[in-house]
C-alpha cells in the first residue's frame, strides 16, 4: 500500500468486504513496508488468506499513539477504495495506491 506521493503506508489496517457474505471478515495489518497478508474470520473460525471473489476494500490509516482515547478510530473516517478487487484461488498481489 502506497500513498499518492509514492511513500509506503507504514501501518494501519486493510479490510476486504463482499456483498455475497456479510458475516465474512477479511482483514490484515499493514506492515512497516506497506505489505499485508489477509486473514479470514467467520463465526469462530480463522484462516490465512481470503475466499475467491470480488471485494470492496477499505483502509484504516495508522493512528498516532497517546491522547488517552478509549477508541482511537472514533471519528477517523476510513478510506474506501474505488471499484472492487478480485481475489483468485492462488497467491494474489495487489498494488494499492491511496486516492
Amino acid at each position: 500500500v502506497t500513498q499518492k506521493n509514492g511513500q509506503v503506508l507504514k501501518g494501519g489496517t486493510i479490510h476486504f468486504a463482499t456483498k455475497s457474505d456479510t458475516l465474512l471478515r477479511v482483514t490484515a495489518l499493514i506492515k512497516e513496508d506497506g505489505t499485508f497478508s489477509l486473514r479470514t474470520l467467520k463465526d469462530s473460525a480463522a484462516q490465512n488468506g481470503a475466499p475467491e471473489g470480488d471485494y470492496e476494500v477499505e483502509i484504516h490509516l495508522p493512528l498516532k499513539q497517546g491522547g488517552g482515547l478509549t477508541d482511537p478510530h472514533k471519528g477517523v473516517a476510513p478510506i474506501r477504495l474505488p471499484g472492487t478487487y478480485k481475489v483468485k484461488a492462488e497467491d494474489n498481489t495487489f498494488k494499492i495506491v491511496l486516492p
